[in-house]
Formats: structure tokens, sequence, C-alpha cells
């Protein structure tokens, strides 16, 4: 069962206006300056880049794995971080953070150059977003032989729905559902100790 996606709401935040090739959703890159689109030869969008001879990325989980045994960071968004620093000319720098908001502070205090973040109230006044560039859809678990087996079902009387504070899933949730209420956790925190036993999905 997949949530369907909101439309983009309308921020203040700037927003890189070039039309994108790929799918539209609220997966979107920000960034202090707008890098998208630099060439390996000098360009004055990321000149400051260039002297610095690196672009730090901020990540937080899911957006990243690490191999037990060397430590790599891997992932989509690993990649993507790998590809615009090559495209750049210089080296990457993957910083590793627990929650969305402290990615978000990192951006503040000039302490990363790039995260990924959806396009939402929540980092909108900080940087500047590129187009969409990414599309992932969010779905709901439930324990087997439940009697939800839609959306409809899940969205009733009575229904609570265990949810991550501060995630992308949660803000696509919350003006979705009319009836079933939501149990917040924290990062990190297993789904399961956030409203048991009442929680159905």
């Amino acid at each position: 069962m997949t949530l369907g996606v909101p439309k983009l709401p309308q921020l203040k935040g700037k927003r890189h206006e070039k039309e994108s090739s790929g799918p539209t959703h609220d997966g979107a890159l920000l960034m202090v300056a707008t890098i998208t689109d630099a060439q390996q030869v000098p360009d004055e969008r990321v000149a400051d880049l260039i002297r610095a001879g690196k672009v730090r990325v901020g990540l937080f989980p899911p957006q990243y794995t690490k191999d037990p045994v060397t430590g790599e960071l891997r992932s989509v968004w690993v990649e993507i971080a790998r590809a615009l620093t090559a495209r750049i000319g210089v080296q990457v720098v993957l910083l590793e953070h627990p929650t969305p908001p402290q990615v978000v502070d990192c951006l503040k205090a000039d302490a990363c150059d790039v995260v990924f973040l959806p396009f939402d109230s929540r980092a909108a006044e900080i940087g500047g977003f590129s187009s969409p560039f990414i599309e992932f859809d969010f779905t709901y678990l439930v324990p087997a032989g439940s009697l939800i087996q839609s959306i409809a079902d899940a969205d009733r009387p009575g229904i609570r729905i265990a949810v991550v504070r501060n995630h992308a899933s949660t803000t696509a949730l919350n003006p979705v559902l009319k009836q079933a209420k939501l149990g917040t956790a924290r990062p990190q925190t297993p789904l399961s100790t956030c409203c048991a036993p009442e929680t159905q999905m």
C-alpha cells in the first residue's frame, strides 16, 4: 500500500528553476550554492567549493548504510554526492548525522555545503533547492493477518499509526489522515515501543 505523493507546498525558500527531465517528487537537493549545473570548467557558482577543494555532504539514516568492516558509506545518495563532486572536480566529504534536524543545523552552521531534503517548510528558509531529482514512495507496514488491506482501511477511528518524528513520511502522512491517530517515535527508536500495544501499523 503506497501513500499518494502530495503536491509540493508553496514555500518562500529559493528553488532552482531549471526543468528536470527526471520524475518530480518532494525529494530535492538543498544547497547553499546552486551547484547542480556546475561544469568541470571554472564556474563562479562553485568557485568557493573549488577553492576549498571539497564539498561537505550531510547525510542521515536511511540515506546511507555503513560497511561494518571498512566503514564505507553506501547508498544512492552517496553515489549522487560522489557524482556531483566528481563533476565539479573536488573531493567529497560525507558527514554522518543521526536525524534530519541535525543535518539542517549543519547547513545553518555552514558546516555542510549540501544536504538531501524534501522541499518542505522544515528547510525552506535556509538555502536553495535544486529541481526534484529522485522519487520514492512511502508505504504502511502491518502485522501478518491484519484486517488493514488498503489506505482507506488504515484511516479509521481507533487506528493508531507509528511514525518517526521529523521524517518526510510523517510530513506527507499528516494531511492525508482524517480519523486515524499518529504515535510518534524519535529517530532510531524501535517503533514497537512508541505507542504499544495499541498501534496497528
